[in-house]
C-alpha cells in the first residue's frame, strides 16, 4: 500500500465503496436479550435501542451520521461497543 498514489487510493476507496454488502451470517445461537436491546434498549442501564439510530434492518442512517451495523463481523460489534461504552468512539 506504501507504493500507492493518493488517486489510486482514492479510486481503491470508491471501488470498494460502491460493492454490496456481504451476506449477513446470522449467530448459530441468536440470544433473546441481545434481541431485546436492540429493539427496546433498557432503560434501567441506561441503554437506548439501537433501532432507534441503525434502524430495523441495521442499514444506519448514513446521512445522519448513523453506520450500517448488519453485515458486520461480530468481534468488530463487541469491540466498537466496548469503545462507545468507554467514551473512546462516538
Amino acid at each position: 500500500v506504501t507504493m500507492l498514489q493518493p488517486q489510486d487510493m482514492e479510486d481503491l476507496a470508491e471501488f470498494y465503496a460502491h460493492l454490496p454488502p456481504a451476506p449477513s451470517i446470522p449467530s448459530a445461537t441468536p440470544t433473546p436479550r441481545g434481541e431485546q436491546l436492540y429493539r427496546q434498549g433498557d432503560i434501567s442501564l441506561q441503554i437506548p435501542a439501537c433501532i432507534t439510530c441503525h434502524g430495523p434492518d441495521g442499514r444506519g442512517a448514513e446521512q445522519a451520521g448513523f453506520p450500517m451495523i448488519s453485515h458486520q463481523q461480530p468481534t468488530y460489534i463487541v469491540q466498537q461497543l466496548e469503545a462507545f461504552k468507554a467514551g473512546t468512539r462516538s
